[in-house]
């Protein structure tokens, strides 16, 4: 199965199948799954759009595996946040746009996701207001990485009814 997920090139017969393999496992797999789909989404960015589906099939069968995989992901971007190193703070924007597309996919709500990138910018915005030293970089950075989500999720929202929050997300940006 791993092989599966790994080569998996989005085609809905394969979507289709893996999911039901796994939303009939996750009881047992449910751990492992998901720290698979992680690394998954760590080690093979390109294909975050064909993770973050997979994803939300599964949760339409098993929404124990959505559950788990939000609160490793969110743990992981908490952590990535706080680091300095770039491996981490790739990780941050990696794991910021795999939320962002969890929500297009009914997994994490749309409002939920919109809220995560405001109170990015927000955060951006407070570290540019208290002035410490080294502020610009981290300001800069921390909005650079809720920005780099918004293609992945913008025409979603921007069709939806929270438009109006998504809105007010581009206008803390400008």
């Amino acid at each position: 199965m791993r092989d599966v997920i790994i080569h998996c090139d989005g085609s809905v017969n394969v979507l289709g199948g893996l999911s039901k393999d796994v939303a009939r496992d996750v009881p047992v797999l449910c751990e492992e799954a998901t720290t698979f789909v992680m690394e998954c989404v760590n080690e093979l960015p390109v294909k975050t759009p064909v993770y973050a589906t997979l994803v939300g099939l599964i949760n339409a069968e098993a929404p124990e595996f959505g559950e788990s995989v939000v609160s490793t992901t969110t743990d992981a971007l908490n952590e990535a946040l706080k680091a300095e190193d770039l491996s981490a703070r790739v990780r941050a924007r990696i794991l910021t746009r795999f939320l962002v597309m969890l929500s297009a996919v009914g997994v994490v709500k749309s409002d939920e996701a919109i809220g995560l990138l405001e109170n990015m910018l927000l955060h951006a915005l407070a570290e540019a207001k208290g002035g410490k030293k080294g502020w610009q970089p981290r300001a800069d950075w921390i909005a650079y990485v809720a920005l780099a989500a918004v293609p992945w999720g913008g025409e979603f929202y921007s069709k939806s009814e929270y438009v109006n929050q998504f809105e007010n997300v581009l206008d803390l940006a400008d």
